[in-house]
């Protein structure tokens, strides 16, 4: 079916990024880990959502190796003072890191959170500091506005 659509819209499969939470992946590990392959097969990239909120991330990790994680918004939120918050984003940057996984924090709100994140590598960002959610059809002016 994925490769029907990206086919039907001319999309090349790169340019696809299909988002799972940790627990979903998690929940059936032989069926996740056999529908992440044909994912793979066609080129599609995948993302855990809501990653650190699972039982067992590393797990995650191990057997899926996405392409992507987000860290849940409940991490960013304690960001910059909260000790355990900074402790725990700072070692999900260093796995991800080390097994060449990109990261995204997801909730980024304040402008001390912004620059926390930036000055540890954290460079892909989403959260209201950025923008609220918009409609689908005022998202293309949004895009003008900020790139004129």
């Amino acid at each position: 079916d994925v490769r029907q659509m990206l086919d039907r819209y001319g999309l090349r499969s790169g340019a696809l990024i299909l988002e799972l939470t940790e627990s979903t992946l998690l929940d059936d590990s032989e069926g996740a880990l056999r529908a992440v392959a044909a994912l793979r097969q066609t080129g599609v990239q995948l993302a855990v959502d809501d990653f650190g909120t699972g039982y067992s991330s590393l797990a995650a990790l191990k057997l899926v190796r996405p392409d992507r994680v987000k860290i849940d918004r409940g991490f960013v939120q304690g960001l910059p003072q909260g000790i355990d918050d900074a402790t725990l984003v700072g070692a999900m940057f260093g796995m991800a890191d080390a097994l060449g996984i990109e990261v995204v924090a997801e909730g980024v709100e304040t402008a001390g959170q912004r620059d926390w994140l930036l000055q540890r590598g954290g460079h892909l960002q989403q959260g209201w500091l950025w923008s609220r959610a918009v409609p689908a059809e005022d998202f293309e002016a949004l895009l003008q506005a900020r790139a004129g």
